[in-house]
């Protein structure tokens, strides 16, 4: 599965999938690249640091079991 952003597949690590406050999943690199916190899909503004924004489980486990995790 890819981030809708940047078309990159989503990895635990510097493409993990947050799930910002207004709910889409955007990978982490995405989120940090911006001078402010919002999301690249709505541009809704939040205040919490891309980081610390909960990690899609769901998703990533999916990516496991289809073996495309890296």
């Amino acid at each position: 599965m890819q981030c809708k952003v940047c078309d990159e597949e989503f990895d635990r690590e510097v493409r993990a999938p947050k799930i910002v406050p207004c709910g889409h999943t955007v990978c982490l690199r995405c989120l940090q690249g911006g001078s402010e916190t919002k999301c690249p899909t709505c541009n809704k503004v939040f205040d919490a640091a891309p980081a610390s924004l909960l990690s899609n489980l769901t998703l990533l486990e999916n990516l496991e079991q289809q073996g495309e995790a890296r």
